[in-house]
């Protein structure tokens, strides 16, 4: 992407060196999640989203379906039973 070649060894040792980053800073944060204090801390520091912004949730109603039933809903249907 830059031009730049760089050695696939010096790629492979910067990706494993911020993987460890990102590990180090998850396990501080679930370390503040034991007190108030700390989830005070992580709730300030969180991104705070205008009133333009909507949290979607969508539920895959077919894989729910399917967990109880999994692999008979069409049987079940064809017997005209609820799935």
């Amino acid at each position: 992407m830059t031009g730049l070649s760089l050695d696939p060894s010096t790629v492979h040792r910067e990706a494993r060196r911020q993987g460890q980053r990102a590990q180090r800073i998850r396990d501080d944060d679930v370390a503040l999640t034991r007190k108030a204090q700390g989830i005070a801390r992580l709730s300030a520091e969180a991104p705070k989203l205008n009133a333009e912004h909507t949290l979607v949730i969508e539920i895959d109603a077919w894989n729910i379906r399917e967990r109880d039933d999994w692999g008979r809903s069409k049987r079940l249907r064809r017997r005209g039973e609820p799935t």
